[in-house]
Order: C-alpha cells, then structure tokens, then sequence
C-alpha cells in the first residue's frame, strides 16, 4: 500500500471559466471529498472565497503574463491567497520563464526574520532585511517591494507539466464532468491498489505533492 502523505497519482480539477461561486463552491468540496490535490481557477478572488468553504485541498490559480507591472499584482494576489489558505495556494504560469522569474524574486525580498512586530519598540520590520527587486531583462524592467512576506511554509507552489495523459504515474488535470465519476468510482479503486491516498494527511499544497 501507498503510504498516506502523497499519492503516485496528483489529480487536479479545473474550475470553468465562467462559473459562478455556488458551482465553484459544490465542485471544490467534491473534488474535497475525493481527496484530489487542487482545484485550478483563473479567478484568485474565487479561490480566496474557497479558502472558508475547504479544508485541506490546495487552490491553483492559472496566470497569464500580461507585462508591466504584473509581476508585482500577480505576486501580492497569490502571496495573500497563500496566507489566507495557510499554504495552499499554488500557480500555473502562462508565460515566459523571466515573467515567473520576477514574480519569485518579489516573494524573495522579505528575508526570514524580516518581521519583527515588536510592540515595545513599535517596529513592525527590520528594513536590514527586505532587500527592493531591481529587474532588467528583455521583457520587463520592475522594481519595487513585495507587499507581505512570504507564508512560513514556503511561498505558492509552481504547477507545472499537468496533462490528460492516463499512466499509473501521471499527474492530470480532469475535465469538469468527469469528476464525480471520478471520485465515486475511479478513487475507490486506485485505493484499493494502493495508489492514491485515502485520507490527506498534510495541510499544504506541498505536502499533498510530496514537495
């Protein structure tokens, strides 16, 4: 049997454009249910409404490189949902590798130890160790602080190279109607061959990756 920390399948379920939080809602505990890793949504603000209605599975927002001062938005959005979810929070990247580059150099400037919230003196940071992101590169040109430090656990997972592909060691992303056939069919099964977990037993995005 698998142990339960991580499964040799990593199955997430897409969120469709579109659809309206009640239906986002009802899907991500289905996709709860059946203990799947994440849920993936191009809506940050619907996955942050997620964080009440869930427990353990991880969020997934899908990004486009839009350019500009992007980098520094999309980093603060997915640094807050990482917060708000105690470490759930993850992101696929639809765009060029210095665009993903920027974004974890923002969530690189505070350093540990940067937060000090010390009442007595009244000094919230230790600005010795929140270092600006100066970026020049082909594309873009951004500098400036991240808004927040990163979660304690490690800022949002990077989720890359999911596919539809169906191998005993794949990791895909299912389609909308096919997730409750899924979860009350296919999960049992993988269960009992003792390839996909049959309880969560960690809290992060990363942990449920085996990361």
């Amino acid at each position: 049997m698998t142990d339960n920390a991580h499964s040799r399948f990593h199955v997430g379920i897409q969120i469709p454009a579109g659809a309206d939080f009640r239906s986002a809602r009802e899907l991500t505990r289905t996709a709860e249910r059946g203990l799947l890793d994440f849920v993936l949504s191009e809506n940050v603000t619907v996955l942050a409404a997620l964080v009440a209605a869930t427990e353990r599975i991880g969020l997934v927002a899908a990004v486009e490189d839009t350019g500009g001062s992007a980098p520094f938005e999309v980093a603060r959005r997915l640094a807050t949902l990482d917060h708000l979810s105690d470490g759930r929070a993850g992101w696929t990247a639809d765009g060029a590798e210095e665009f993903v580059t920027v974004v974890t150099k923002f969530w690189d400037t505070w350093a540990p130890g940067a937060v000090l919230a010390d009442r007595d003196t009244g000094r919230y940071i230790d600005p010795d160790r929140v270092r600006a992101v100066d970026h020049r590169g082909p594309q873009l040109a951004v500098r400036g602080v991240a808004a927040l430090p990163e979660h304690p656990r490690g800022y949002p997972v990077l989720v890359e190279g999911f596919s539809r592909r169906t191998d005993d060691t794949c990791r895909f992303v299912l389609a909308a109607d096919e997730l409750g056939t899924f979860v009350d069919a296919e999960v049992p099964r993988l269960q009992e061959r003792g390839t996909f977990r049959t309880e969560y037993t960690g809290h992060t995005l990363r942990e449920h990756l085996g990361l």
